[in-house]
C-alpha cells in the first residue's frame, strides 16, 4: 500500500458522506498491455494541488513494479522454471500449517473484550465488541454489537477492519512467518454491515483510523487472559491525527505537505512501551521485536 499526499476532497472527521472526502477512482487499469492510460493519468493531474510530486509518486511505483517484475523473470530462467505456482502454493500452505499450530495450542473458547472510545461533546459514544472464538485452529472473530455507523467520518470499512484484526492473530500467532494467504486463511470475520465497523456506502470514512486502530487492542485484550505473553498492552489505539499544509513558495509554485502524529506502544510482558511509535499503523518492526523476544522466551 502506498499513500499518496494529496488526492483532493477534505480529509476530516466532520464529513458526512465519502463524496465530501475527494476523487474516487474506480478500478481500472492505468498500463493496458505496457501502454500507459494517458486519461487517467492527466484526470488525476488536475485533481491535486501538486500534480508533478503526485505523478512522480505514481511513476515511482510502476518503475518499483517493473524493476519487481524482472527480477522475477530472472530468477525464473536461472531457476528453469516455468512459473511461480508450485513454489506459492508451497510457501503459503507452510504458512498456514504453521499458524494453525499456533492456534491449535490455545484451549477451545470464545474470549470477549470490548472498547469504548470516546468521542467530542454532542457525538455519541463508539462502543466496539468483540467474541473471539477459537475452534481448532480456526478464529473466528464476530464484532456483533458494535454501534451503529456514525454520521461523520469514523466508520470504517470491512477490509480495514479485517486488516487490523489480522493484524493482532498474525503478530501473536506468526510474527516470523512469511505474510500471505496462509496467514489468513485461518481467520474469520463476522461485521453485520451498517455497523461503524462495517459501513454502509456512501458514509464518510476518512477519518475511520480514530475507530479502526483500536480493532488491534480489543483483540488483544479478549485474548490477553490465555496468552498473556504474546499480547501489549493497550496504546489508546493510537489514535493518529493528520495535518496537512499546503501554500506556495515564493516563486509561486505550490507545496504541500502533511504530518501524521499519534500516541505510543504499549508495554509487552517483558519490555516497556514506547511513546515514539504510532501504533498498529507504525508500530510493525517494534511490535514483531516485542513478540519474537517473548515467543523465545516462553
Amino acid at each position: 500500500m502506498f499513500h499518496h499526499s494529496d488526492i483532493g476532497g477534505r480529509v476530516s472527521s466532520d464529513n458526512h458522506d465519502v463524496f465530501e472526502e475527494g476523487l474516487f477512482i474506480p478500478l481500472v487499469k492505468l498500463y493496458d498491455g505496457g501502454v500507459l492510460n494517458h486519461s487517467i493519468m492527466d484526470l488525476i493531474r488536475w485533481n491535486v494541488r501538486t500534480p508533478d510530486e503526485v505523478v512522480g509518486d505514481i511513476r515511482s511505483q510502476i518503475a518499483a513494479n517493473h524493476v519487481c517484475s524482472e527480477k522475477i523473470c530472472q530468477m525464473l530462467k536461472e531457476n528453469e522454471l516455468e512459473s511461480l505456482d508450485d513454489l506459492a502454493d508451497q510457501i503459503i500452505s507452510r504458512t498456514e500449517k504453521t499458524i494453525r499450530e499456533e492456534i491449535s495450542k490455545i484451549p477451545k473458547g470464545i474470549y470477549r473484550a470490548e472498547g469504548l472510545i470516546e468521542q467530542m461533546k454532542g457525538q455519541e459514544d463508539v462502543m466496539i465488541k468483540a467474541a473471539v472464538e477459537v475452534k481448532g485452529s480456526d478464529i473466528i472473530v464476530d464484532l456483533d454489537g458494535s454501534s451503529p455507523q456514525v454520521h461523520w467520518g469514523g466508520n470504517v470499512v470491512y477490509n480495514f477492519t479485517y486488516a487490523y484484526v489480522f493484524m493482532a492473530i498474525k503478530s501473536m500467532f506468526g510474527p516470523d512467518i512469511p505474510n500471505n494467504d496462509g496467514c489468513a486463511r485461518p481467520v474469520t470475520l463476522k461485521a453485520p454491515e451498517g455497523t461503524v465497523v462495517n459501513c454502509k456506502f456512501p458514509a464518510a470514512v476518512a477519518a475511520r483510523l480514530v475507530i479502526g486502530h483500536f480493532l488491534t487492542e480489543i483483540i488483544y485484550r479478549a485474548l490477553s487472559g490465555v496468552i498473556p505473553q504474546r499480547v501489549i498492552a493497550a496504546s489508546g489505539g493510537t489514535p493518529a491525527q493528520m495535518n496537512v499544509f499546503y501554500g506556495k513558495r515564493n516563486d509561486q509554485r505550490p507545496w504541500h505537505a502533511v504530518i501524521i502524529r499519534g500516541g505510543g506502544m504499549g508495554a509487552s510482558a517483558i519490555n516497556d512501551g514506547h511513546y515514539v511509535y504510532i501504533f498498529p499503523a507504525m508500530g510493525r518492526i517494534r511490535l514483531l521485536k516485542y513478540l519474537r523476544v517473548i515467543r523465545h522466551s516462553s
